[in-house]
């Protein structure tokens, strides 16, 4: 019992710190009067007041060793942090030492009582009421949330667009702060779906971080450019193609390169949120997109049904903060190719609940050729794009888009010839 306790206030600790490095001035500015005795571990509290100190936390990493940034780092990453929840972990923090000073406390004065010594016990009393009440640690101001509200409203409207114009007037763009999540069955497109976002955003003059879970980055790349090429990336890769097409591959690959260098940043070696926040920390995108949730590491001593939302959660909470926009892809339950009706729904996430009650905005693609196991020689397909849920706005919205099988490639400016008819 002992060794959990003290493995629990140890990462109650960690988790301070993380939440320090990712917001330093906040956690000065609102839990500098944090004393460093709060701290078992003695590093850490040393830490914390050279962080205070130089509100740098290379610079007072450095000063205890050139490797303790890499150690917060790797400890944190075994741990599940909600990196915009400082208040909580301080608070935590405050009552242990609280705790552990009333203990304290109590022992003198059972000392001094045992002696009879009225003095000694006056002085005790005396010195345990200047302790102030914990819950005047922290203060929220309704005035302070109001002025910031008040200045979001005199200006213009902002937003991330996604490049596709009837989801943007929709949804309203995509928004700081904000969860989306882009659920589909494996091979109906999720990744070109995302992919063909990011290039469309990052174009347009946005920070774009694309976590690439499944692909390689290599190999997300010679997607994006066998779009741009109309060539199928099977036929790249088994060299089926003619040397002018070769040439033109390269000099897209050159032309993608030169459109997207300043704003598009792949990472394909991030697999649990602390990783993802780290890398934001140093990024500062204007949106994350994560492909896809499944190919996360799944915590250990978690249900199964719970690290989902547990995740998505603490990045989004992080978003809140920084700020930015999330786009998440995700895989439907299997369970719907045995309906009748197989456009997707809300409860053919793989999750319980939870998931449902995180998310922002949910999108779901569907595209009825999918489920034709007779085959078809057509080279663009009809797709659907479903608002399934928009807190801010209209549920259940199909929009129809255009998928080119050939150049992997969505349109939501539909021509009716192209589409395939059931």
């Amino acid at each position: 019992m002992r060794n959990d306790l003290t493995k629990a206030r140890s990462d109650i600790e960690w988790s301070f710190i993380l939440c320090a490095i990712s917001d330093t001035k906040r956690a000065v500015t609102e839990h500098g009067g944090l004393p460093s005795s709060v701290f078992s571990n003695e590093r850490l509290g040393k830490f914390w007041d050279l962080l205070k100190k130089h509100g740098d936390a290379i610079t007072a990493s450095n000063e205890i060793s050139p490797t303790f940034y890499a150690e917060i780092i790797s400890v944190t990453s075994n741990l599940t942090v909600v990196t915009t929840r400082i208040d909580e972990y301080s608070k935590m923090l405050w009552r242990g030492l609280y705790s552990s000073d009333m203990l304290t406390q109590a022992r003198k004065m059972i000392e001094a009582a045992m002696k009879l010594d009225a003095n000694a016990c006056y002085e005790i009393a005396l010195e345990a009421s200047k302790v102030p009440p914990l819950d005047n640690i922290i203060i929220d101001s309704l005035g302070t949330i109001s002025d910031g509200y008040k200045e979001q409203l005199d200006r213009p409207i902002k937003g991330i667009p996604s490049g596709f114009a009837k989801l943007d007037k929709l949804i309203g763009y995509l928004q700081n702060g904000t969860l989306t999540l882009l659920a589909a069955r494996p091979g109906v497109g999720k990744t070109t779906f995302v992919a063909q976002v990011a290039r469309q955003i990052a174009i347009s003059g946005y920070n774009v971080a694309l976590f690439s879970l499944e692909m390689s980055k290599e190999r997300l790349w010679e997607r994006m450019v066998s779009s741009m090429v109309e060539i199928p990336v099977i036929e790249i890769r088994r060299r089926s193609i003619s040397k002018d097409d070769m040439v033109r591959i390269k000099n897209e690959s050159d032309r993608l390169a030169e459109q997207c260098s300043r704003y598009l940043t792949i990472i394909d070696d991030c697999y649990t949120p602390s990783t993802i926040i780290s890398t934001c920390f140093k990024l500062s995108p204007d949106i994350i997109i994560i492909d896809h949730l499944d190919e996360m590491i799944k915590p250990r001593g978690v249900e199964e049904n719970m690290w989902r939302s547990e995740y998505l959660k603490e990045i989004r909470d992080f978003s809140k903060k920084h700020p930015f926009a999330i786009l998440c892809a995700a895989q439907l339950n299997r369970e719907l190719e045995k309906r009748e009706d197989k456009v997707p729904k809300l409860s053919d996430l793989r999750w319980d609940g939870g998931i449902e009650q995180v998310i922002d905005i949910c999108l779901m693609l569907h595209r009825d050729d999918y489920f034709d196991t007779a085959g078809s020689n057509l080279t663009k397909v009809s797709s659907e794009l479903w608002i399934r849920k928009n807190r801010d706005g209209p549920n259940n919205i199909k929009i129809p888009l255009l998928y080119n099988l050939r150049s992997q490639w969505y349109t939501d400016d539909v021509d009716q010839s192209f589409i395939s008819t059931k």
